[in-house]
């Protein structure tokens, strides 16, 4: 490989890995903006079957609360937390791999750069309910959660 081919290679390099710290960081900034919906929507029940997310009750099953030791908020704490083990799991792995495997001459470091994108994803827009729900509630993010998802406008 010629000089000229390795600068090209480096500079794609970098700026994939500029566009990967933005992305991260939007990413970022969706969920941690989406955990006061996810927690205010969570404490209410789920008045249409059609519509429900996964986490939201059904009315019958959400009066079944109290009895089983549950309050409402308590229920809706425990699933924004639940949201939150992933950012606190994947997010620290994704760094670690980033810092170990994307060296300038790894052999490694677009897997890791990829890795990286892929836990930095599951963690912030794929697996939480934060951002979903965002979308949902707020005309104005739901273009920018789409555009976040699937990665085109």
């Amino acid at each position: 490989m010629n000089a000229l081919s390795q600068r090209r290679l480096l500079d794609t390099f970098r700026l994939a890995q500029i566009g990967v710290f933005i992305l991260s960081a939007l990413n970022i900034a969706l969920l941690l903006r989406g955990i006061p919906e996810v927690y205010a929507s969570t404490m209410q029940a789920c008045v249409s079957q059609t519509v429900c997310l996964e986490r939201h009750l059904p009315a019958d099953v959400f009066a079944q609360l109290e009895p089983m030791g549950w309050s409402p908020a308590g229920y809706a704490l425990y699933q924004t937390a639940a949201d939150l083990v992933y950012l606190l799991v994947f997010l620290p792995l994704a760094g670690l791999l980033y810092l170990r495997l994307v060296r300038p001459n790894s052999v490694y470091r677009w897997v890791g750069l990829l890795t990286a994108v892929v836990l930095v994803a599951l963690s912030t827009i794929l697996l939480p309910l934060g951002p979903l729900i965002l979308a949902q509630t707020s005309p104005d993010w739901q273009r920018f959660y789409a555009v976040l998802k699937t990665g085109s406008v």
